[in-house]
């Protein structure tokens, strides 16, 4: 096969561009079907690519046609250390690509999208050959009973029996026995990534609380703090759609009165008919989170000090001063050392993921 046949996951023709990485099982599903892939693992985002891509040269040597005259005729497309991937093979993983694109482009916009998938989706298929090839050499194995449990989530996801899961597959062109191996792909690659970031990744306790220091305001108690607020109260006259917009009036006169100088807690005084008026509508510290919607978005970015827009409730209109922010206290150390240890071993996953094409 000549140059074909060098190690490296090559196209049978090359080129240098370098394309990102979505799961195939993305692009087999998401298009056409309502089933929507199941993992245990993290989706392996952008960036692997093996040392030579797919190029726009490779998609000139197959103009595919509408669905309606599609015919396939076998041969090798790429070789990737001695397996080979076939021109079947890649129609049947971007057959929803090609017939979404055939039916919603024409001309020569339909043939550079269709070059350009094939082109991309081939790349892809490469990388997830070569992945494969290199869990296999340190022993990282799949077994039968694993697939079998993602395929009964997936089916207890979407609530379908075995016969739905099957027709759903076979309208994306796709068998069972190809969605398995769609499964097992993913789940070596996962496991692929995994055992190079346990391998290389060495996160320290110096590095945990780093982190921490950091990042202190994301190790905060839940409940986004306390708020200590005064409130303005005017009340709607019963069953008088008049009177209401009377309020809604004297709430705009009265902040303007506010703004002009007039001291909260004296307006508050002066006219509210709420609680504590002697106190100006003083409050106390609450928690934010135990507020009425309403409230907690009026008071979303005031500073201490400033007085909201008039709200309207079903009993009448209020006016708050924010007071004072009292923060959620930052949870010790120990307590969110676990959770910073997996969102720094996700990081160094995804980074491990994005690089792992050049190691190929």
């Amino acid at each position: 096969m000549g140059p074909a046949a060098k190690n490296r996951g090559q196209p049978l023709r090359q080129g240098g561009r370098r394309t990102p990485l979505v799961p195939l099982c993305f692009f087999l599903l998401v298009f056409s079907s309502p089933l929507q892939a199941q993992s245990t693992a993290p989706s392996p985002g952008k960036g692997l690519r093996p040392g030579s891509s797919a190029s726009e040269e490779r998609g000139e040597e197959v103009n595919l046609p509408p669905p309606s005259q599609r015919k396939t005729v076998d041969r090798i497309v790429a070789i990737t250390n001695d397996e080979i991937i076939t021109l079947y093979d890649l129609m049947q993983a971007g057959a929803p690509i090609f017939d979404r694109i055939a039916a919603e482009y024409e001309g020569a916009a339909r043939e550079a999208k269709m070059k350009a998938a094939m082109s991309d989706l081939l790349d892809k298929m490469i990388d997830y050959k070569l992945i494969e090839q290199q869990a296999r050499k340190i022993g990282i194995t799949v077994a039968e009973k694993e697939i079998d449990r993602q395929l009964e989530e997936l089916k207890k996801s979407q609530n379908l029996t075995q016969e739905q899961l099957e027709m759903a597959l076979a309208r994306d062109g796709m068998t069972l026995a190809d969605y398995r191996k769609e499964i097992r792909t993913r789940l070596l690659t996962s496991r692929y990534v995994e055992y190079l970031v346990r391998q290389r990744v060495k996160i320290t306790e110096e590095k945990l609380r780093q982190y921490y220091t950091q990042n202190l305001d994301r190790f905060r108690q839940s409940g986004g703090g306390d708020v200590r607020i005064a409130d303005l109260f005017l009340p709607y006259p019963q069953g008088d759609a008049t009177g209401k917009e009377e309020v809604i009036e004297e709430a705009r006169r009265i902040r303007q009165e506010i703004a002009a100088g007039l001291p909260f807690m004296e307006a508050v005084r002066k006219y509210s008919e709420g609680y504590n008026i002697a106190e100006g509508g003083d409050l106390g510290f609450l928690e934010l989170d135990q507020l009425q919607p309403e409230f907690r978005e009026a008071l979303e970015g005031l500073e201490p000090g400033e007085i909201s827009d008039p709200i309207e409730t079903e009993r009448g209109l209020h006016l708050l001063q924010l007071i004072e922010v009292r923060n959620a206290p930052i949870l010790p150390f120990e307590q969110v050392k676990s959770q910073i240890m997996s969102e720094l071993y996700q990081k160094e996953y995804q980074k491990m993921l994005s690089n792992l094409s050049q190691e190929l």
